[in-house]
């Protein structure tokens, strides 16, 4: 076993090799005696001493040294190593020195240099012993804790005991206070487990009936990685448990004799413990074993009472019934849940429904809206490229990402429309907004994954309106859906569709616009008037471009003006008026392909050729 250390600091040779020589005279037998010198190497000294499990019950340190002084390096090793003695041996230590060293590293002593060596070794000794007693101590305390802690469990045994009824009582309070199976299991299991073997495990399966087969449900105890692969097919020679589902008692189990509880992924299912012993327990409801319930022990030190199979016995059948109403429950949720993913849960509350099954042929109502189209561009060349089993995977993939966002923003999606995407907004003008942006942020990081994988980015297109329209559901009595009718959506439709002429990702109307919160908050700018079949007024539309890129955004910003009178200029048919205005905006931002798309057009409508307006 290694000895304890002392470390001696000094930038002076003659000094660490006097002071080594007087310390190994005296200590050398019990002590190993390390020199350094400076404090830097002491505290590499001090973390390898450390690293290899050596006490260093002192460090003795001169005060005036090169880089580091005595006392910072003190309060450093106090700091770090606050049981470690410290001895400030030096001829030349300030007031404030010595003062840091007692006020913030806790200076066991201080030697003046030159030194008596009698002196020094009665106060090495005299901290030696110190530093040992206080070790002494510390661990007479720390046993004395340990024993507190063991009587005080041994304690709570008792108390645990006692209050075995007690618990299981409380379980069957929690478990009839919820329907939710998920929790009735998970709560069961976990305190029947506490009440009969802390220690050791236990799990829910119950019956799954299209594959006639048991899958965990619930578990305690249990290696969860392991608890998903595990399904146990309901025959004699597959279910070790097969008499407690046909005879519908419950048994305690040997399992040291199973061959079912040798292999290997049973063990890692257990965590690589051997199982002994298992009490079975079937649930039934109506006359049919619909599940088991197992608690397992893994010492054969205190074996299973019959006063535990008792306990498991009474609750069980007590919470079967309970059980089975919770799992019919939760199939009802669960066919809820499904059924929202064909009719979003915002649908029937805008119709004033509480439930799918309220819905009615007919029904209808009224609302200001919001409308969002997205859609991909040259999807259909794209899809060309691609097989039937390519294009699913390529458009969930895409429609994975981005339905999501509508959500987020408050909005739900009324359709897909192969890779379009059409969403409805109540709340707020704003959300589509949001919803927009964030789209094409996100399409940024998908693109790089596509890059990653050797696809081609896409790029999407999205149009925006806000109106009035008419939602409910149209068909016959055997087939409906809901939809939405209305111009606002054909707008919409129609917005999104001249991304693509603008060469821009998201295109707003004047009625979208009008119904902002705050439109300052946006980077917007007016493009363009459209006709819009069924309006004698043209429609203004307008360009978000907050989603370009930090530099495109701020030049079209800074173009705005310039841009906006080209517009209108453009609008009022001063052709050589908006194509000088359109020619400057484009030399200030070259990569702005609305002013391109716009000069052009001003180049044809000036052209000898160009039909007169």
């Amino acid at each position: 076993m290694p000895k304890p250390t002392i470390i001696c600091v000094d930038d002076e040779k003659i000094i660490l090799k006097s002071l080594k020589a007087q310390l190994k005279r005296h200590l050398g037998t019990d002590y190993s005696i390390e020199t350094v010198a400076s404090g830097e190497e002491a505290l590499e000294i001090f973390d390898e001493l450390q690293e290899e499990e050596i006490e260093v019950p002192l460090l003795i340190s001169d005060q005036i040294m090169p880089n580091m002084k005595g006392d910072e390096l003190l309060i450093e090793i106090y700091q770090r190593f606050p049981r470690t003695l410290l001895i400030l041996l030096t001829g030349q230590a300030s007031t404030e020195a010595i003062g840091n060293a007692l006020n913030q590293a806790k200076l066991y002593r201080y030697i003046a240099k030159p030194w008596e060596e009698n002196d020094l070794i009665l106060t090495v000794q005299e901290a030696i012993r110190s530093f040992f007693q206080e070790k002494k101590l510390e661990e007479q305390n720390e046993s004395l804790q340990q024993m507190n802690q063991e009587l005080k469990e041994l304690n709570q045994e008792l108390q645990g005991a006692q209050s075995r009824l007690i618990q299981l009582n409380e379980i069957s309070k929690y478990v009839a206070s919820t329907l939710n199976l998920q929790q009735v299991a998970s709560k069961f299991i976990d305190q029947a487990v506490q009440a009969i073997r802390k220690e050791g495990s236990g799990s829910i399966l119950l019956l799954h009936d299209r594959r006639n087969s048991f899958v965990f449900y619930a578990h305690y105890g249990l290696n969860p990685d392991y608890v998903k692969t595990f399904e146990i097919e309901i025959s004699s020679d597959k279910l070790y448990t097969y008499d407690v589902v046909t005879s519908q008692q419950g048994k305690i189990i040997d399992c040291q004799e199973l061959a079912a509880f040798q292999n290997q992924d049973t063990k890692k299912l257990h965590y690589g413990r051997e199982c002994v012993q298992q009490i079975v327990m079937p649930l039934i409801a109506r006359g049919k074993t619909t599940g088991l319930v197992t608690i397992s022990q893994y010492s054969l030190e205190a074996p299973f009472t019959e006063s535990d199979f008792q306990l498991l016995e009474n609750i069980t059948k007590s919470l079967s019934n309970h059980f089975e109403n919770a799992r019919l429950y939760t199939h009802v949720t669960e066919l809820s849940t499904a059924y929202q993913r064909f009719v979003p849960h915002e649908f029937l509350q805008i119709l004033n429904k509480e439930s799918i099954l309220d819905v009615q042929l007919g029904d209808q109502v009224q609302k200001n809206m919001s409308v969002l189209f997205s859609d991909i561009r040259s999807f259909t060349s794209l899809s060309e490229s691609m097989t039937p089993k390519e294009n699913f995977r390529f458009i969930n993939s895409y429609l994975n990402k981005m339905g999501p966002l509508v959500r987020e923003n408050h909005g739900f999606i009324d359709k897909f429309i192969g890779d379009s995407i059409m969403a409805l907004f109540n709340r707020s003008a704003d959300d589509p907004i949001q919803t927009a942006i964030t789209m094409l942020s996100l399409l940024q990081d998908y693109n790089m994954g596509r890059k990653r994988a050797g696809y081609v980015p896409i790029s999407i297109g999205v149009g925006i309106n806000t109106g009035s329209l008419m939602l409910g559901t149209l068909g016959d009595q055997d087939r409906m859906e809901g939809t939405v009718i209305s111009d606002a959506v054909n707008l919409a439709s129609r917005l999104e569709g001249l991304t693509k002429t603008y060469s821009t990702p998201i295109l707003i109307s004047e009625y979208t616009l009008q119904s902002l919160k705050n439109p300052e908050q946006y980077a917007i700018r007016f493009i363009d008037q459209v006709k819009v079949k069924g309006k004698d007024k043209p429609i203004k539309v307008y360009e978000i471009f907050d989603a370009d890129s930090s530099e495109l955004k701020a030049k079209k910003i800074v173009t705005l003006k310039t841009f906006e009178a080209a517009c209108q200029a453009f609008q009022d048919m001063d052709f050589h008026l908006a194509k000088s205005l359109f020619q400057e905006c484009i030399h200030q931002n070259p990569a702005d392909q609305v002013a391109q798309k716009h000069l052009q057009a001003c180049q044809q409508r000036l052209s000898p050729c160009s039909d007169p307006v």
